[in-house]
C-alpha cells in the first residue's frame, strides 16, 4: 500500500515537474544555441574592427600627407567630430527633427574631409601634364648614372640637379627621403600615387618596385612608359579639361542657389526672411539644397577620381 502511494505521488510529482523542467531546459538550449552565433558574431566584428579603424587611418593619413596638410590624424577626426557635434545642435535648435539633425551631422563632420580631397584633386590637375617631363629627365639620369647604381640613385641626381619640374618636385622629394630613410617601401610608393593620382604614376611604382626588390633594369620599361605617355598626351590633356568641367559644373549649384535666393530677398525682403528662416518648409527647403549641394560635390570627386 505505501509503495503504491509513493508511487502515485513520484507519478504526480513528474507529471507536474515534467513540463516546468522541460521548459527550462528548452530555453537554456535556445539561449546556448542562439548565444553562440552571436559571441561567433561578436568575435568577428571585434577581428574586424581594428582591421577596418586601421584601413580608414591609413587613408586618412595618406590623404592628409598627399594633399600636403599640414594637420595630424589626431587633430583631423577632433575636428571632424566637433564640426558634428555642433552641427547636430544647430539642426537641433533650427530644424527640430530628425532630418535636420542628421543633416546638420553629415555635411559638417565630413566637410574637413571634403576640402582635403578637393585639394588632393587640385594638385593633381596642376601636375598631370608636368609628369610626362620629370620620368624623361629621370629616364635619362638612369641612362647615365643608374644602370649600376639603381633608380634610387637616378632619382638623387635629378633632384640635386633640379631638373625636374616645380609642381612635382615636392612629390619627388617626399619619395626620395622616405626610400633613403628606408621606411616603409610599400608606404612611400603608395603615397606616391596618390598624390598624383593616374595611371601612369601606378606603372611608374611598379618598375620601381622592381628595381628597388629584385634590381632588375628598367631602362626599357621606362622607355615604354615615356613613348605609352607621349602618344596619349592629347588624350591626357581632353581629360585635364574634362576635370575642369566637372570643378566648374560643382560650383554652378552654389552660384545658382545664392542667385536665387538674392533675388527673392532683394524683390520682398520681409516674406522671403519669414519663409525661409521662420517658416518650416522654407527651413526644409533650404536644409534640402544644402544636402544635394553637398552630395553634388562628393560626386565630382567620385567622377574625377574615375576619370584620373
Amino acid at each position: 500500500m505505501i509503495t503504491v502511494l509513493l508511487a502515485a505521488l513520484f507519478v504526480s510529482f513528474f507529471s507536474v515537474l515534467y513540463p516546468l523542467v522541460r521548459t527550462v531546459f528548452t530555453r537554456v538550449g535556445v539561449r546556448q544555441r542562439l548565444r553562440y552565433p552571436l559571441n561567433a558574431a561578436k568575435k568577428r566584428w571585434r577581428q574586424m574592427t581594428p582591421i577596418v579603424l586601421q584601413t580608414a587611418g591609413g587613408h586618412l593619413r595618406h590623404l592628409l600627407a598627399a594633399s600636403g596638410t599640414d594637420m595630424p590624424l589626431v587633430h583631423f577626426v577632433w575636428l571632424s567630430l566637433l564640426l558634428g557635434t555642433g552641427g547636430v545642435a544647430a539642426g537641433v535648435l533650427l530644424f527640430e527633427g530628425v532630418k535636420g539633425s542628421l543633416v546638420c551631422l553629415a555635411v559638417p563632420a565630413c566637410l574637413p574631409y571634403l576640402l582635403v580631397y578637393m585639394r588632393l584633386i587640385n594638385l593633381q590637375m596642376r601636375t598631370r601634364l608636368e609628369f610626362l617631363p620629370a620620368v624623361e629627365v629621370i629616364y635619362r639620369c638612369y641612362v647615365t648614372f643608374g644602370k649600376e647604381n639603381g633608380a634610387k640613385h637616378s632619382l638623387q641626381a635629378a633632384l640635386t640637379q633640379k631638373r625636374l619640374p616645380i609642381p612635382l618636385r615636392p612629390v619627388f622629394e617626399r619619395l626620395l627621403r622616405q626610400l633613403l630613410l628606408q621606411e616603409d617601401r610599400e608606404r612611400a610608393l603608395r603615397l606616391f600615387r596618390v598624390s598624383l593620382g593616374h595611371r601612369w604614376a601606378d606603372y611608374f611604382c611598379s618598375l620601381l618596385r622592381l628595381d628597388l626588390e629584385e634590381g632588375i633594369n628598367i631602362e626599357g620599361g621606362l622607355r615604354e612608359l615615356i613613348m605609352d605617355m607621349r602618344r596619349a598626351q592629347k588624350e591626357d590633356e581632353k581629360e585635364r579639361s574634362r576635370l575642369m568641367e566637372i570643378r566648374i559644373a560643382n560650383f554652378t549649384p552654389v552660384l545658382f542657389l545664392a542667385l536665387f535666393l538674392g533675388v527673392n530677398l532683394y524683390m520682398n525682403p520681409e516674406a522671403s526672411y519669414f519663409y525661409y528662416l521662420i517658416d518650416p518648409g522654407g527651413r526644409d527647403l533650404l536644409l534640402d539644397a544644402l544636402l544635394l549641394i553637398f552630395a553634388s560635390f562628393f560626386m565630382g570627386i567620385y567622377l574625377s577620381v574615375k576619370r584620373m
